[in-house]
């Protein structure tokens, strides 16, 4: 009884194991597709009406033949594995060695024999169908001989290396002979089940496998056997050992073809070119000094740096523009400066000369007291030594009378020669009717 109790056992665990497989299989919508019918629109006249109009479902379900788009990962070789190869899928047969263990009821040695199974699996299911032919050999003219109808699952098909895994039962009809308290042969009916594992072999364009297994076997005699012999044990209970070959009917298929992958055109890497340099210009009245972009030998001229008559005292508006200046200057400190002071024609040169360095050295001093480095900076006067226009006019003489911010060095690097640019003083000059509020003016 307890090998019955484990032969029954290891059969409702296979069955639990199909059972679960099947829920994972894709659920058949198409009987639930076609019972769904078109409603037919009630008429309210019933002799106006020629026909009934079906109600057509917004969105109808596709129908059930329609294969789903393919996956956009590629098949790994395990999908492709058991796509293409027979061992896999459709039909079989497999020869086998067999080895019985036989329980005490037999009163006799173990036996020797073989089996041969005609199977088909498919593939979808992890399942596979046979019908076995068994013969086994147990001495001194005893054998066993019979056949039993099997399912063989295989709930691990997907896995790389476990998908040989499979569990098998099945029942059939075996006959046996000689038993020392049954005289002549006898019929038993047969439930057998149990665990296998397959593993394939490739050879050139064929896939075979060798397989192995397991099984707890139940024999039942009828209570009358055709020798009308009530004597002897009713129940026969036996270990089999299998082992063999599993031979596909049928070649490797082709390979699937590997989808091609899109390709995708990686447009060229254009440098967005750099943002272009700041000018480094005279402000407009109004506007405040900006020294970014300004680099050695770019020359600024300080548009309403003023002095009181005759004086180097600034003026209140001169002081509001150096104010600026100062910022600038804080905020680049890579930068180094001449302040370059210039008169008119009027007056003798040396005058013109000592005023202008006055007034430099007075914008220096100012700048220095706000926060600006004094070895940033030297003060020159020039007098009336470099004027940039006519001293016949007042508009000319205006625009002589000048101070100037004039970069030295920038980034490191000392200026050679310091020259004023064409075009720098583009700015509106000071009023020709007052030339008293002119910078360095020697005749006022």
């Amino acid at each position: 009884m307890s090998r019955l109790k484990i032969v029954m056992g290891l059969g409702l665990l296979l069955a639990s194991t199909a059972e679960a497989q099947d829920s994972l299989a894709p659920v058949d919508t198409t009987a639930a597709t076609d019972t769904q019918s078109p409603a037919i629109a009630p008429t309210a006249d019933a002799s106006s009406a020629t026909a009934p109009t079906p109600i057509v479902a917004d969105s109808a379900p596709p129908p059930p033949d329609v294969p789903p788009p393919p996956p956009d990962a590629p098949l790994s070789a395990h999908d492709i594995k058991l796509l293409i190869s027979p061992l896999y899928a459709g039909p079989y047969v497999s020869p086998m060695f067999s080895y019985s263990k036989l329980g005490h009821d037999w009163d006799s040695k173990d036996g020797l024999g073989g089996e041969l199974a005609l199977g088909y699996r498919l593939p979808e299911h992890c399942f596979a169908v046979e019908v076995r032919g068994q013969y086994s050999e147990l001495g001194s003219k005893r054998s066993i001989e019979g056949g039993t109808l099997d399912a063989l699952v295989f709930p691990l098909a997907n896995h790389p290396v476990l998908e040989g895994l499979y569990g098998v039962a099945g029942g059939g009809y075996l006959r046996s002979s000689n038993h020392p308290e049954i005289n002549g042969s006898f019929g038993m009916m047969a439930l057998q089940a149990g665990f296998g594992y397959l593993f394939g072999i490739p050879v050139g364009g064929y896939d075979l496998g060798i397989r192995a297994e397991a099984l707890g076997r139940n024999d039942e005699r009828g209570h009358v056997d055709r020798n009308n012999n009530y004597n002897g044990p009713r129940t026969f209970n036996d270990f089999v050992f299998n082992i063999g070959l599993q031979l596909p009917l049928g070649k490797r298929k082709e390979a699937p073809p590997v989808p091609e992958q899109p390709v995708t055109v990686v447009p060229p890497v254009v440098e967005a070119p750099p943002p272009p340099k700041p000018e480094c210009r005279t402000p407009v009245p109004g506007e405040r000094i900006n020294l970014e972009g300004c680099g050695t030998g770019d020359v600024i001229v300080l548009n309403g740096v003023n002095f009181d008559f005759n004086k180097a005292t600034l003026t209140d508006n001169a002081k509001t523009i150096l104010n600026d200046v100062d910022s600038e200057l804080v905020a680049h400190p890579d930068i180094k400066v001449e302040l370059a002071g210039h008169t008119d024609g009027r007056g003798s040169e040396s005058y013109n000369l000592k005023l202008s360095q006055r007034r430099a050295e007075s914008v220096r001093s100012y700048l220095i007291e706000h926060g600006v480095d004094g070895d940033r900076m030297t003060a020159v006067g020039y007098g009336k030594t470099q004027p940039i226009a006519s001293n016949d006019t007042d508009e000319g003489r205006a625009l002589n009378r000048r101070t100037e911010l004039r970069i030295t060095a920038s980034n490191g690097e000392a200026a050679s020669s310091v020259s004023v640019p064409t075009g720098v003083l583009d700015a509106a000059p000071a009023p020709p009717e007052a030339p008293a509020t002119g910078s360095m003016s020697s005749s006022q």
